[in-house]
């Protein structure tokens, strides 16, 4: 069984990675979907709404890159994982 993974390992990547795409694909698609109702009950209008997603996504790439960033700087990532999010959670 090793034998046959590791002579298709690629497909398996390429598997998983289709399967992530259709989850998180579907996950922010289904966004959408609530759009309307979320604007008519809360008040804001669709481009606030449209804009505040889009900056959690930007913060999200932003923080994950400056967060590789300094685990790639330190020596020991379990003690820099401990210093970052201690440093991060209030």
């Amino acid at each position: 069984m090793r034998g046959f993974i590791k002579q298709n390992y690629h497909w398996l990547v390429a598997l998983l990675v289709f399967l992530e795409a259709v989850i998180i694909g579907g996950l922010v698609n289904c966004y959408s979907v609530f759009t309307i109702p979320i604007c008519q009950n809360l008040q804001v209008s669709r481009g606030d709404l449209s804009l505040a997603g889009t900056l959690y996504i930007v913060s999200s790439f932003l923080s994950t890159m400056a967060t590789a960033l300094y685990l790639r700087r330190q020596r020991s990532h379990i003690s820099a994982l401990w210093r970052y999010f201690s440093f991060c959670l209030p």
